[in-house]
């Protein structure tokens, strides 16, 4: 469970906060964030997404992590919220309705790779090998044409075997046996 911690990141347990029905956690929750604004500065790279040390002890869910320990970063999904929307959302005494989009936790194109990655980790043994073998796929899909209707798959494919055929038939007439 302390390896797959990445539910426990400081931004996500801050999320949590903002919507308890506690508002004395949610007061809280925005205060950090606030204070988080202000300590982590506002780069446009990419951080290291750490999970944190967690505390099995913890009696409450916030409590989980040790604030002191790790590097509090405000969640992404508020930084459209001011300084001031914030200030007046600790102030308000109602539990704020905030809709969350909906993020696909992997893309289509993640899946590719990883259904590549898992295919090569197969069929090679070794970093060097595997990083080849994903290469050279990738190579042979940009060159390969895409068919977009069936009848085209099916003219190219008839065209291979007929290729194949003289390519055996040639080197029967040539070694005399099929190789």
């Amino acid at each position: 469970m302390q390896r797959n911690a990445f539910f426990a990141h400081t931004e996500n347990v801050l999320l949590a906060m903002l919507v308890d029905e506690r508002e004395h956690i949610r007061e809280l929750g925005y205060r950090m964030i606030l204070k988080a604004r202000q300590i982590v500065p506002n780069k446009k790279t990419v951080r290291n997404f750490v999970p944190p040390k967690i505390n099995f002890q913890a009696s409450d869910y916030f409590e989980i992590i040790n604030w002191n320990s790790c590097v509090v970063y405000p969640p992404p999904m508020l930084q459209d919220l001011s300084a001031d929307d914030i200030k007046s959302l600790i102030n308000s005494d109602t539990t704020p309705i905030r809709e969350i989009e909906n993020f696909p936790c992997r893309t289509q194109a993640v899946e590719r790779c990883i259904k590549l990655v898992t295919e090569a980790s197969n069929k090679v043994c070794g970093r060097e090998a595997r990083d080849g073998y994903i290469r050279a796929t990738l190579k042979c899909r940009s060159v390969m044409p895409n068919f977009s209707k069936k009848i085209i798959l099916y003219m190219c494919s008839r065209y291979k075997k007929e290729k194949v055929k003289n390519i055996v038939s040639q080197r029967i007439l040539l070694y005399g046996k099929s190789l």
